[in-house]
């Protein structure tokens, strides 16, 4: 059942009316004597309840509840409860628009908190996204300086390779004079 709860006070509030009219009815027929002055001050509490509701009724944004008790009252029960029905059903609908109210600002703050977590998953994914791309960079930098260091390995090496070539072609070459005393194939040698 998805009804609110104000309108299940608000149903309460006019069985008790009717209850409490069908009362006052049966309590005005019993003396006949008392019935004119019952009147009377039946219209003066009928007066007293209408300007009771207009209050509420301001409070209750357009909702009125208006009792007449038909036949008069003997004691003063009937327009005290229809005073405090006056009264639930105005604070049922002031419950009611209160509950509204608290609803849609529940609503509200949902909404909010769902686009902060909206921005926070966008914040969050620029972040991650950012660090991925400083990481790759990283990354990227760290291959480069891996390849140069490489390359200057091969580069020094060949240096020293040839370094060495030079220097045993200059040892050769001073150990190598053509003397006529020398065969063939030391000349072959030295060359």
């Amino acid at each position: 059942m998805n009804a609110k709860p104000g309108i299940h006070i608000l149903i309460a509030a006019l069985l008790i009316t009717l209850s409490s009219t069908s009362d006052a009815g049966r309590g005005g027929s019993r003396s006949s004597s008392s019935s004119s002055k019952s009147t009377a001050s039946s219209t003066s509490t009928a007066a007293k309840t209408t300007e009771k509701d207009a209050p509420a009724s301001a409070a209750g944004k357009g909702i009125s509840v208006n009792i007449s008790s038909g036949g008069g009252s003997s004691s003063g029960s009937g327009s005290s409860a229809a005073a405090v029905v006056t009264g639930a059903a105005a604070g049922a609908a002031a419950g009611s628009a209160a509950a509204a109210k608290a609803e849609e600002d529940q609503q509200k703050q949902a909404d909010k908190q769902g686009r902060q977590v909206e921005l926070a998953k966008i914040a969050d994914e620029k972040r991650k996204a950012e660090e991925d791309r400083k990481r790759l960079e990283t990354e990227q930098l760290a291959l480069q300086a891996e390849e140069e260091r490489k390359q200057e390995e091969i580069r020094l090496a060949q240096e020293k390779k040839k370094k060495a070539q030079l220097r045993q072609q200059a040892h050769v070459d001073r150990g190598c004079v053509i003397k006529s005393v020398m065969t063939d194939a030391e000349i072959a040698k030295c060359r």
